[in-house]
């Protein structure tokens, strides 16, 4: 994919959540994190879970979880797989390439679902960037990813924004502290968005890192 087309695909994308958030009424994104439904329903991943960092980010943050896991294709089938979890309800986490991303949160728009954080991340030469847009019910997700990736010693940074505007931007950054964790990232957004406790240690991963340029999105039913 060109540069040109993987920028045209990342505005679509965060336009499109963005145009969730006014569509819904004004109490669609009201609630803290003490009112998510718990584990994922679904989980939309971009290589198999054996490979995927992200996958065991959400397990070491709710290892009693056992959601229906999805690897994106060509096909189309991980789509009608969504739009059958957007009918039954429930979350629906995801890390894919940017335009299977588009697809799947233009999905959501469509059901009239919740996009509770929308995020941009990129990898290269050591360093990953973090653009997040997020909503209530998300709030404290984009510290955590931070709070991780600084405790495991990655290099990162984060930009946090929120859909409705309530809150300032977040900012926060690093500087790599230890060696060969710059691709960490991906366990430490699954153990984010699953959940977990603040100040809990990412667990390492044996996974292989993502590297290059991904969405990331949590969508309520």
């Amino acid at each position: 994919m060109n540069l040109e087309r993987r920028t045209l695909l990342k505005g679509m994308a965060l336009g499109a959540a963005s145009g969730v958030a006014l569509s819904l009424p004004g109490g669609a994104f009201a609630g803290g994190l003490a009112q998510r439904g718990g584990a994922p329903a679904l989980v939309l991943l971009e290589r198999p879970t054996r490979d995927s960092a992200f996958y065991q980010g959400i397990l070491a943050a709710a290892p009693d979880a056992s959601p229906r896991v999805l690897q994106a294709s060509a096909d189309g089938a991980f789509l009608a797989v969504l739009d059958a979890q957007l009918r039954a309800g429930g979350e629906v986490l995801g890390l894919l390439d940017d335009a299977s991303a588009l697809l799947a949160v233009e999905r959501a728009r469509s059901a009239g679902a919740r996009v509770r954080w929308l995020g941009q991340h990129s990898v290269d030469g050591g360093h990953s960037r973090h653009r997040l847009l997020s909503a209530d019910a998300s709030h404290g997700c984009a510290s955590r990813l931070g709070h991780a990736l600084a405790l495991c010693g990655a290099g990162f940074a984060l930009s946090e924004s929120r859909f409705d505007g309530a809150r300032a931007p977040l900012q926060l950054q690093a500087a790599p502290r230890r060696a060969g964790q710059e691709e960490q990232w991906a366990a430490a957004l699954g153990f984010a968005l699953a959940g977990a406790a603040p100040g809990r240690l990412v667990p390492g991963v044996v996974a292989s890192g993502l590297s290059g340029h991904f969405v990331s999105f949590s969508i309520q039913a």
